[in-house]
Order: structure tokens, then C-alpha cells, then sequence
């Protein structure tokens, strides 16, 4: 498969007629060497831009298909020309479904790949005329690393706390900011004396059900908010009082030490 002149490739010609008879019947096998190595991108811009490289380690492939119909046309042997045409339109379609599945979500808890992959896969595919099939997977893809990553925080960045620590104090404040609740002023206070004159700390201990309670009621409370309508008013004001209502008897019941 020695095709290559200086920096430039040049297709098989019909001079040794033995040679290009064993070039194109390499060709599923270059093709599957290319479609194993997962060289998905370099393929496809080498069936488009019609050039044959070879490599030590790496044997491109979508170019292959290109030169290959080109020389089927010439070719005398019509049993050679089937026989190669449909593997290459065996090749085409295995490659597809290749870049098919890098998009594919095979379980809600592992995600393969990441944007740049998908982003790649999806260029292909539309590369290979196969757009509507590349945007329907796409934004199934995308469905899912969204719900992905709303799960991974409510796991992990939502998870309850112990506070009894100012950094873990300064850490809640923090978050409880941006969602757009400022306790800031009733938790800590200005030190107004000494080399430290600006530095915020944290005089108030919660403990992890407060926070959570926090975190819950705040959803609610938006929804009542959207939900106060002209007939609705009465029932969402009570439905808010009864909240509040069951929490503080909570508190009350659970006494009032600095643990609680």
C-alpha cells in the first residue's frame, strides 16, 4: 500500500493492474483497523477530503472509501467491484453505528464520554447524513447530563452538614447567598477591634435539620408565591401557616439549648 509521493497521496493507477487489485481488496481491512482504533474524526475528514495517508502505528480510514469507489468505476473484474462495494457499504455503515453509540445513554448513573466527544460524534454523523438521527440522539443526550448533574447535587452539594464549626458555618452562608437567601447578619457578626477590625465569624450554631429544613421550605415557598391567586389566596396562606406552624412545635418540643 505504498501510494505516497513526497507530502502528497496519490490513488492507485492502473499500471500494475496486480496492485490495485490487492490495494482494493485491503480495503475492509484497513477499515477495520481504523473502526477499532476508534479514529472516528480523522476517517471521516479523509472520506471527505479524498487524501490517503499511511502511518507506522495508525491506518486512516475514511479516505479509504473515496479512492475505492473512485477506482471501482475503472476496475474490469465486475466480480471484484460488488464484492468491494458492499463491504464498504458494510464499513460506512458499521462506522455509523459506532458514532451512534458514543451518543447513545446506557444507564442513568454512568455517562460516557463528556461535550467535547458528544460534540464530536454529532459533527460526524451530520458529516455522514445521518442529521436527524445525530440531533434526536443528541438531545437525549443531553437530557440526561443534565438530570446527571441535578442528581450529583442534590446528593453531594445538598447533603446536610454539621455546623459546629465556623468554616462549616461560613460554608452555609455561602450556599444559602447562591440561592438568594441572605442569613449573613443574623449569623455572624463584624469584629469591630483589632487587626482584625473586618473579618466576619460566626456566633450562631445550627445543626444539620435546620439547614435541611431551610433547603425544603424554600422550593415551597416559591410555589405558594406563583400559586396566590385571586381564588387560591385563602388555601395558600393557610397551607404556608401549617408549615411554619409544625416546624416551630418542633422547636419548641426539642427545647432551645445551643445544639438545637
Amino acid at each position: 500500500l505504498n501510494f505516497v509521493k513526497g507530502s502528497k497521496t496519490e490513488p492507485p493507477t492502473k499500471q500494475n493492474s496486480a496492485e490495485e487489485a490487492d490495494w482494493v481488496r485491503e480495503l475492509p481491512d484497513e477499515l477495520d483497523v481504523c473502526i477499532a482504533q476508534r479514529d472516528f474524526d480523522a476517517a471521516v475528514d479523509l472520506l471527505f477530503e479524498g487524501t490517503y495517508t499511511i502511518k507506522i502505528l495508525l491506518s486512516i480510514t475514511r479516505e479509504i472509501f473515496c479512492l475505492g469507489r473512485d477506482y471501482l468505476n475503472e476496475c474490469s473484474d465486475a466480480a471484484l467491484v460488488q464484492e468491494v462495494k458492499e463491504k464498504l457499504d458494510l464499513k460506512q455503515d458499521q462506522l455509523t453505528d459506532k458514532l451512534c453509540k458514543e451518543l447513545k445513554i446506557l444507564s442513568d448513573k454512568y455517562l460516557q464520554g463528556g461535550p467535547k466527544s458528544t460534540r464530536k460524534a454529532v459533527m460526524l454523523l451530520v458529516r455522514l447524513g445521518k442529521a436527524s438521527q445525530a440531533c434526536d440522539l443528541y438531545l437525549k443526550n443531553r437530557a440526561a447530563t443534565m438530570k446527571h448533574a441535578i442528581r450529583e447535587l442534590k446528593e453531594d452539594k445538598w447533603r446536610q452538614y454539621n455546623l459546629q464549626s465556623e468554616s462549616n458555618m461560613h460554608r452555609f452562608v455561602q450556599e444559602m447567598k447562591d440561592i438568594g437567601i441572605s442569613i449573613e447578619d443574623m449569623v455572624c457578626e463584624r469584629s469591630l477591634r483589632g487587626p482584625n477590625a473586618t473579618e466576619d465569624r460566626c456566633w450562631l450554631w445550627l445543626t444539620g435539620q435546620v439547614c435541611h429544613f431551610v433547603r425544603c421550605i424554600m422550593p415551597f415557598v416559591y410555589d405558594i408565591a406563583y400559586l396566590r391567586v385571586k381564588n387560591f389566596i385563602p388555601f395558600c396562606d393557610e397551607s404556608f401557616t401549617n408549615v411554619w406552624k409544625t416546624e416551630l412545635e418542633y422547636l419548641e418540643r426539642s427545647g432551645t439549648t445551643v445544639d438545637q
